[in-house]
């Protein structure tokens, strides 16, 4: 069984995916995914190289502050942006799953539905922002960005209404517990 973990940026996914993976859970993280995929020098950075000008540093490696700044303020370079990367973090979790031997295995993406991952899933869970200051504030001190910055990031982004709306299961501070004991007694069945 796949289950997909989606929501916006800062609303709590880590700390979920966190809970799950210390009862055992085994959690693919596409955040790490997509940042080995553009490791200096690969197919995917050499791709994203010749699409976006100036974003590769002298060691081959992406200038991502850059190249969010450009992506994070206009939709159509975030599109060409995510039709490069995500075949290559497709394929990645394809052969992570593959060499699983995990009852179940969690996915933890953000860009679930953009990426069409949402396809390879039995269940979503979308982890929502129980306060959206809060939200802004955990995102400008764990990234370092501005207020502006973290408003573009989250404009970028599928709504709160739209993974209520797409979702099977919404979790948030209040029901954590609760989701995971039911993909426990998934896991054990």
């Amino acid at each position: 069984m796949l289950i997909g973990i989606t929501g916006q940026t800062g609303a709590g996914k880590t700390t979920f995916c966190n809970a799950l993976r210390d009862v055992g859970i085994n959690v693919i993280d596409g955040d790490i995914i997509a940042r080995a995929v553009t490791a200096p020098n690969t197919d995917c950075t050499k791709q994203i190289g010749e699409t976006f000008e100036n974003v590769i540093l002298p060691d081959k490696s992406l200038d991502r502050r850059k190249l969010g700044d450009i992506v994070f303020k206009n939709s159509e370079k975030l599109t060409q942006l995510n039709n490069i990367i995500f075949p290559y973090v497709l394929k990645a979790v394809d052969d992570l799953l593959e060499k699983s031997t995990e009852k179940v295995n969690c996915l933890d993406a953000p860009t679930l539905f953009e990426s069409g991952a949402d396809k390879k899933c039995d269940l979503i869970i979308a982890v929502i922002a129980n306060n959206k200051d809060e939200q802004i504030n955990r995102l400008m001190k764990r990234d370092n960005i501005t207020k502006e910055q973290v408003l573009n990031r989250i404009k970028s982004q599928k709504s709160t209404d739209f993974f209520t709306e797409n979702a099977d299961i919404i979790v948030n501070n209040r029901n954590m517990d609760k989701i995971i004991e039911l993909i426990l007694n998934i896991q054990s069945k």
